[in-house]
């Protein structure tokens, strides 16, 4: 597991790495967020499930990312840099364009990131 510079982490996050995870510098992690690089297998029928193997896949967290509580990422998602996952997501390995806004259980894009323009004033 390798996390950069600056990066926060909330109260009761959970980070299961039993592969590699990297999360990058200026990423903000909400409360209670899960993040997982492994789950276990379930295409084994003639296997019980508690002995069952396990899948590996690396998750990737890019620069100046913001994480909402509780939001779920799975095994193998790669989040980008500029990219918000809003509360409550789940988020598995599906790309977004830069500057997404990303929510919902699948998590798919709402919209993105604009700059800011103030008002003219009369």
């Amino acid at each position: 597991m390798s996390i950069g510079d600056n990066v926060s982490l909330g109260f009761d996050c959970i980070i299961q790495a039993g592969e590699g995870i990297t999360i990058d510098d200026f990423t903000f992690i909400g409360p209670g967020v899960k993040i997982w690089s492994q789950n276990q297998c379930f295409d084994e029928p003639d296997v019980m499930i508690r002995y069952s193997c396990y899948k590996y896949r690396e998750v990737r967290i890019g620069k100046d990312v913001w994480i909402g509580a509780n939001a779920f990422i799975l095994p193998g998602a790669k989040v980008e840099d500029g990219r918000v996952i809003e509360t409550y997501s789940v988020v598995g390995k599906k790309a977004w364009p830069k500057n997404s806004i990303i929510s919902g259980n699948p998590a798919r894009k709402i919209g993105e990131r604009v700059k800011f323009s103030a008002k003219k004033q009369s």
